[in-house]
C-alpha cells in the first residue's frame, strides 16, 4: 500500500476487536516526507500510534526489525524537501 502512494491516516477498533489501519490517497497531488523529521513507532505500540495520528502525522512507509514491524510517521508535505 505504501509502494502505491497510501498513508496510513487512523487506527480503528474493527471486526473481531483487532486493530485496523485506515488508508488514505491524495490523487491531487503526490506526498513527500522530510527524513529528518520523522517518527518510527513498532505496531505493537498502539498508543504511541493513536497519539502520533492526533498530532498529524500519517504513517507512509514499514520497516522490518528482528522484533516485528515499524511503521515511520512523518507530516505530509506536497513538495520535496530540502535535505
Amino acid at each position: 500500500m505504501f509502494q502505491l502512494g497510501f498513508v496510513v491516516k487512523a487506527l480503528k477498533m474493527k471486526y473481531g476487536d483487532k486493530w485496523r489501519y485506515i488508508f488514505y490517497k491524495n490523487l491531487a497531488a503526490e506526498l513527500f516526507f522530510n527524513p529528518k523529521e520523522c517518527l518510527t513507532i513498532a505496531t505493537t505500540n498502539i498508543n504511541a500510534q493513536q497519539h502520533a495520528l492526533q498530532q498529524g502525522l500519517v504513517g507512509y512507509q514499514m520497516k522490518k526489525i528482528a522484533e516485528g514491524w515499524n511503521i515511520v510517521f512523518g507530516k505530509p508535505g506536497t513538495s520535496k524537501p530540502d535535505c
